[in-house]
């Protein structure tokens, strides 16, 4: 939906500015994910899994979700408001929706699991299957690239990834009552 925007005429010299800042962008990734080598592979999984994993939810959740959420008491506009920040600094406007449903997931995981690690795995999650789904896009070892995997996907497998998605939301989620239910455990037994 995103990659169909048209602007007004009146608007075509900032749709032309963004083409222009999409195409750049893609270069630099096309630069990067060329490699076909394994160390090709491991500086991709390093450069743009691991580093921006880290970094990006450290900045967006970690301090612009808790710093919206301490202006505005709510939860749902930190994270909608961190999660449009995260979409527009990325400068790739046509696929800002995309990122922007991203930050939301990534911002409720954070508050939900109330662990800035859960949104980092999920991130990290992310950019390195799209970057291993590259590699092997590129070493001719499967027929689709990042971008369209999955786009003619059978039910079976559109079902077998949400229920893939509820197990772990399910087990992150039980893993974070349970912690927080023996941090309580253990301040009673302090107070006494």
């Amino acid at each position: 939906m995103n990659s169909h925007l048209k602007l007004p005429p009146a608007l075509s010299s900032i749709e032309n500015w963004m083409r222009n800042a999409e195409d750049q962008g893609k270069l630099l990734t096309d630069a990067f994910l060329n490699s076909i080598s394994v160390t090709g592979l491991i500086v991709n999984v390093f450069m743009i899994a691991i580093l921006p994993a880290i970094a990006e939810e450290f900045l967006f959740r970690g301090v612009l979700a808790n710093l919206f959420k301490d202006w505005t008491k709510n939860i749902h506009i930190a994270v909608l408001l961190s999660a449009l920040i995260f979409a527009a600094i990325h400068l790739q406007f046509y696929g800002f929706l995309p990122r922007f449903l991203l930050g939301i997931i990534l911002g409720y995981l954070f508050f939900w699991s109330g662990s800035l690690w859960v949104p980092v795995a999920a991130h990290f999650t992310n950019n390195f299957l799209s970057v291993l789904i590259e590699f092997m896009y590129r070493k001719a070892w499967i027929g689709s690239n990042a971008e369209n995997f999955g786009n003619n996907a059978s039910w079976g497998f559109i079902v077998i990834s949400f229920l893939a998605v509820g197990v772990i939301l399910f087990v992150v989620r039980n893993r974070t009552l349970a912690n927080q239910t023996q941090v309580l455990v253990e301040d009673n037994a302090d107070q006494k």
